[in-house]
């Protein structure tokens, strides 16, 4: 395949494409939405089940695994920024951004990442 197929996460709109995640192979792409070529294709290999859908803000991918391990994805490129762990899980619900602060649900804890301005 040139791109993640997915049967649970939704795809995410942001900066002019598509981004994909497969939650049975760890790779995510994107994907110019008129023409449907791949603009990346990554392979995360260190994310365990993918439940939640992919948030796309900032340029950037935040995925959360099952197991509650954390990345943020350049959407440029599909280069791995960051990583972090909510050291629980399960993680089933995509993460959230308002207010420029990021939210993350686990099964026990609603998190809540940035900066007050």
């Amino acid at each position: 395949l040139d791109s993640p197929v997915t049967d649970v996460p939704t795809p995410a709109w942001g900066g002019d494409g598509v981004v994909l995640l497969s939650d049975k192979q760890h790779r995510e792409a994107s994907r110019d939405p008129q023409l449907g070529t791949v603009r990346w294709n990554t392979r995360v290999n260190d994310l365990g089940i993918l439940r939640a859908s992919p948030l796309v803000a900032d340029g950037k991918v935040y995925v959360i695994d099952n197991d509650g391990q954390a990345r943020v994805l350049s959407l440029a490129d599909g280069s791995v920024l960051g990583r972090a762990s909510m050291g629980e899980g399960p993680c089933q619900a995509g993460p959230l951004a308002a207010g420029g602060l990021l939210y993350l649900r686990t099964a026990e804890a609603l998190w809540c990442v940035g900066t007050r301005r």
